[in-house]
C-alpha cells in the first residue's frame, strides 16, 4: 500500500500481508488503525483471516460525516 501526498509525491509504502487487497478504511478510537480486507476465490475462513489491522503508520483517517438523508 502506498501513501501519496496531495501533490502526488510518494510519502511511504507499507507491505501488506494479503495477496489481493479489496478495501481499506481507518478505524479505532483515534482512527489510527488501518483495516484492510482481502478477497480471493476459494478463501478458506478457517485458515485465512480476510481482515488485517495495521497500526503505527503515523497517519490517521478522517471522521465520517453523518448521512443527511
Amino acid at each position: 500500500m502506498a501513501r501519496i501526498s496531495s501533490d502526488g509525491d510518494l510519502l511511504g509504502e507499507v507491505p501488506l500481508p494479503v495477496h489481493q487487497p479489496s478495501s481499506c478504511t481507518f478505524g479505532g478510537s483515534r482512527l489510527d488503525i488501518l483495516y484492510i480486507t482481502s478477497a480471493r476465490e476459494g478463501l478458506d475462513l478457517s485458515d485465512d483471516d480476510p481482515v488485517h489491522a495495521i497500526d503505527q503508520l503515523g497517519a490517521v483517517g478522517m471522521p465520517s460525516t453523518a448521512f443527511a438523508g
